[in-house]
């Protein structure tokens, strides 16, 4: 398992984005099977749910992680302060005080990249057409090259990504991928894990 910060790049990072509603499986027994599948971050996103309804469920999962280090609280810099752990932010969103590591925020275009916070890794999208962004023309390539180059720290990709297109991702210059139903929407979150690890890995050794 890696660690952070992510200026440590030995291989790509992995970043799964939890979904309660989509798994086959307790969301605790979900995170442990993609982290030993490959998976660097688990970042937890359950945007319906309160800041109250969200703390036992980020501190079941804190319980069975190795370290808050491998956890991300989406969009809830007091809980994720609170509990010790990352933090993930939306492009739009401010934050007073310095966030713990890791901490990312997103970013939908070049010209929109703000480094006033220093985030550990922007999140990049969406990359490809998914169904979460319905309506919404994939960003594609050319764009996520855009982006890294502009960025003065790593870019995961984020999108409709999974094995089949991961490695091309990684080829045009991201740090890594997140995903969600890459890794919500399948029996075997291990194995899709060791899938997507195995094709990432196998392109950064290209470049």
């Amino acid at each position: 398992m890696s660690h952070w910060p992510v200026d440590e790049l030995l291989r790509p990072y992995l970043i799964a984005i939890t979904n309660r509603k989509r798994l086959h499986m307790p969301l605790t027994e979900w995170a442990k099977s993609v982290l030993e599948g490959g998976a660097d971050l688990i970042q937890l996103r359950e945007k319906d749910l309160s800041e109250y309804e969200l703390r036992p469920i980020a501190m079941e999962l804190l319980a069975v992680l190795d370290s808050p280090r491998h956890l991300q609280i989406n969009g809830l810099p007091d809980l994720a302060k609170e509990l010790g752990c990352g933090l993930h932010l939306p492009e739009a969103m401010a934050v007073m005080d310095e966030p713990l590591h890791p901490f990312s925020r997103s970013v939908h275009s070049a010209q929109s990249i703000a480094t006033s916070m220093n985030p550990d890794f922007l999140i990049a999208g969406h990359l490809f057409s998914t169904p979460s962004k319905a309506g919404l023309p994939a960003r594609g390539l050319s764009w996520l090259q855009s982006v890294v180059q502009s960025a003065p720290v790593p870019v995961v990709a984020i999108g409709g990504i999974d094995a089949s297109n991961a490695a091309s991702a990684i080829g045009a210059g991201a740090a890594g991928i997140a995903v969600i139903s890459a890794l919500t929407d399948v029996l075997d979150p291990c194995l899709s894990a060791q899938d997507l690890r195995t094709v990432m890995d196998r392109e950064w050794m290209q470049r």
